[in-house]
């Protein structure tokens, strides 16, 4: 996941990452991994899947 990415296209991929943590926890399946690329990302939100969250290149905060 990568807030900056402003290609237009939100595949899940490194190359094409989601932009949100919602389209990224939306598109996860129990058992998913998310990498969040370090930022600060505004959104709040409930995750109910079991997913394992981690964070590539430095602090990531979620939330405000």
């Amino acid at each position: 996941m990568d807030k900056t990415n402003t290609q237009g296209f939100e595949v899940g991929t490194p190359g094409q990452p989601f932009e949100t943590l919602g389209n990224a926890v939306n598109s996860a399946w129990d058992g998913a991994e998310l990498r969040i690329r370090a930022n600060d990302y505004s959104e709040l939100m409930t995750i109910s899947k079991r997913i394992r969250v981690t964070t590539e290149g430095g602090v990531t905060r979620i939330g405000d």
